[in-house]
């Protein structure tokens, strides 16, 4: 009971009038002792978890986490985030070989990983590399001192492994952070909804655009010369649109491969300058190819702007 004259830390529960109780909800208490050694303290998730730090000794601070976790089976998990450690000296250059983990934290996070049967999407063959960057944060020094590590990382249980998807890492932004971001797509699963594409009144502005749809119009309209004319023209009609959506579809996908295409240079560049800090080519490299990715943004923009201005006029 010595706790009761300690301090108390609370993550508020929801109160159900029709249940009359309470849903949820999280409290740590600590003693009178420990009271004055309390760091830090906070929600991570509302109702469902919280945290406290405290100083127990001058070398060490010990941090409790205290979850109230979901009820529920047959689950499909997506651990993310910074860890601060690697698993294998493969994803680390330079520094000490160390993985940055203690010999109790491995076991820890073996454990869990075999508890919940989670999988780093980034040796999985079922999710897709985008990008050729694979080291996700950089201590900014050169020469002997540099360090290159991949601390973030995505893990997946078996059920989102088989769904599959993509995954990368953007290019860093030291402004920001000394982090690069990671990203993950899952692949869509189940019946997708339909959606009726819009006629692409575009292609009535081009005279290839409007070659083709003419072409496929004049080739529904003598396809069935038997049938009732209204017939005929209905069936122009859907021609046009299946034209339309043909040619749509086409150019987006030329656009997405452009698109990769273009941030090509300046992956290859990064990967570089990640190899090598000190390499001044790869860095004169990465800055004309983000010059250029950025003056084909700008010249792109000021076409779109131009046919805006000549539709207003």
């Amino acid at each position: 009971m010595d706790f009761l004259r300690g301090s108390s830390f609370w993550n508020e529960a929801v109160y159900s009038g029709e249940r009359d109780s309470f849903r949820a909800g999280t409290g740590i208490f600590i003693s009178p002792r420990i009271t004055p050694l309390v760091q830090s303290h906070g929600i991570i998730m509302p109702r469902r978890a919280q945290y406290l730090t405290f100083q127990l000794a001058p070398d060490m601070v010990i941090g409790i986490i205290n979850i109230y976790a979901h009820n529920f089976t047959n689950s499909k998990w997506i651990v993310a985030g910074d860890f601060n450690m690697v698993e294998d000296l493969e994803d680390k250059r330079g520094g000490t070989e160390s993985t940055g983990q203690g010999h109790l934290e491995f076991q820890a996070w073996t454990a869990m990983l075999l508890q919940l049967q989670l999988l780093d999407i980034h040796y999985l063959d079922e999710f897709r590399q985008l990008t050729n960057i694979k080291y996700t944060w950089v201590n900014r020094r050169h020469g002997p001192e540099s360090i290159i590590s991949r601390l973030d990382r995505f893990y997946v249980s078996p059920r989102l492994q088989a769904i599959g998807g993509q995954s990368g890492v953007w290019r860093s932004t030291p402004h920001m952070s000394d982090h690069s971001p990671v990203f993950l797509k899952l692949r869509r699963t189940g019946n997708r909804i339909k959606y009726s594409q819009a006629f692409n009144k575009g292609l009535l502005k081009t005279e290839e655009g409007r070659a083709e749809l003419l072409a496929a119009w004049r080739q529904a309209m003598t396809f069935r010369l038997n049938a009732p004319y209204g017939e005929r023209i209905a069936d122009a009609v859907a021609a046009v649109k299946t034209c339309s959506d043909q040619i749509t579809r086409r150019r987006r996908q030329e656009s997405a491969t452009e698109f990769e295409a273009q941030f090509e240079d300046v992956f290859e560049a990064e990967l570089d300058l990640h190899a090598n800090w000190q390499d001044e080519h790869a860095r004169r490299q990465l800055n004309y190819a983000q010059a250029h990715l950025h003056k084909i943004r700008q010249e792109r923009m000021e076409k779109k702007y131009e046919r805006q201005t000549a539709l207003w006029s």
